[in-house]
């Protein structure tokens, strides 16, 4: 066993003598954050809100290993030996997965203008995580249009932003999605969030110093923006200079998707490399893919209806509704896709 894994088990092992009343709150199903407010009111727990997600990360991640090594080993001296921090499996091989081999990462797809392909691109983004075999969590945070909601082949989570007194956003609702996160044990958290909920979110984030929890949580933070050409093109390259100047001291991955379905992105004669926008922020953003405009006879028209029906690529390929070179374009778009996006997340 690593030197990290017994560290956890020491950090467990002191949490449960220490802390062992947050256990049963946590377990009987408790959100952390009312959780932590119930235990510093109490003057319980003297620790901030991340230490205290610290706290509780550490003994789910601590707790899943030692069930995991119980049912490998298949016998109750075994998950009392990871819990404590030792292993009395021998012989573990150097490519035997552990606890601390497990990395989560969450993706945030984020931009104020509406209808510029931000459900699309989270779709994409699943559905490549998932092609490449890993687990992945989708939310969907947009309080107006849940489209990412509507694919049946995702399972997705569906925060509810809106009060239903006032039927307005509440920022405190957001601490819904975080729950999630923490608790989830899928590799990749995809979140889609809408227009509407675009400034509140980025406040979100910004003020409960989000991504620095997240991080040192060890959880890594990738920001999805998109910027498209047409009468969207100033608004999206605004929220992409928003993100990219509200974030840029923060270690996250930042990724601009060019949505060139109205058009390549153009202004004075300058490509979206060139502009000022982007030589003010070149040293944020971390890649670029290109969603490229296509025929719109033939490929546009089999991926509009693809996007319509909130099918995958998958499950378009293997429709019966799509004819049999429908079907054909649609896969050399997800091929073409897909090739774009390995670049940038591997």
């Amino acid at each position: 066993m690593t030197s990290s894994t017994n560290r956890r088990g020491q950090g467990l092992r002191e949490f449960i003598d220490q802390k062992s009343y947050i256990l049963a709150e946590i377990e009987g199903g408790q959100p952390l954050i009312r959780v932590w407010e119930s235990l510093t009111d109490r003057n319980l727990f003297s620790g901030s809100y991340r230490s205290f997600c610290n706290y509780t990360t550490r003994y789910r991640e601590v707790m899943k290993y030692a069930k995991d090594k119980a049912i490998v080993g298949g016998n109750e001296s075994n998950f009392t030996a990871a819990v404590s921090g030792t292993d009395s499996t021998e012989n573990r091989t150097a490519g035997e997965s552990t606890m601390s081999d497990v990395k989560k990462t969450v993706h945030f797809t984020m931009q104020g203008k509406g209808g510029v392909g931000k459900s699309v691109v989270s779709a994409f983004i699943t559905q490549y995580l998932l092609g490449k075999g890993s687990d992945v969590l989708p939310i969907d945070t947009d309080p107006v249009n849940a489209t990412l909601a509507g694919y049946k082949a995702f399972q997705t989570y569906r925060v509810d932003l809106l009060d239903d007194d006032s039927n307005e956003i509440n920022p405190r609702n957001f601490d819904g999605m975080m729950e999630k996160i923490f608790e989830s044990e899928a590799e990749h958290i995809v979140i889609d969030n809408g227009a509407s909920s675009f400034v509140p979110l980025v406040n979100y984030l910004s003020t409960n110093d989000v991504i620095s929890l997240l991080q040192d949580s060890g959880i890594e933070v990738v920001l999805h923006t998109i910027v498209t050409a047409g009468q969207a093109q100033r608004d999206t390259l605004t929220g992409l200079d928003m993100l990219a100047k509200k974030f840029h001291d923060q270690d996250a991955k930042f990724i601009v998707w060019i949505n060139e379905f109205w058009g390549e992105i153009e202004e004075n004669g300058k490509t979206f490399t060139e502009m000022k926008v982007f030589e003010r922020n070149k040293a944020a953003i971390n890649a670029v893919i290109t969603v490229p405009r296509l025929q719109a006879t033939t490929f546009g028209e089999d991926l509009n209806r693809m996007l319509k029906a909130q099918l995958t690529f998958d499950e378009a390929i293997n429709s019966d509704k799509f004819k049999i070179m429908e079907k054909q374009r649609i896969k050399t778009i997800k091929t073409k896709m897909f090739d774009n996006m390995a670049v940038a997340l591997g």
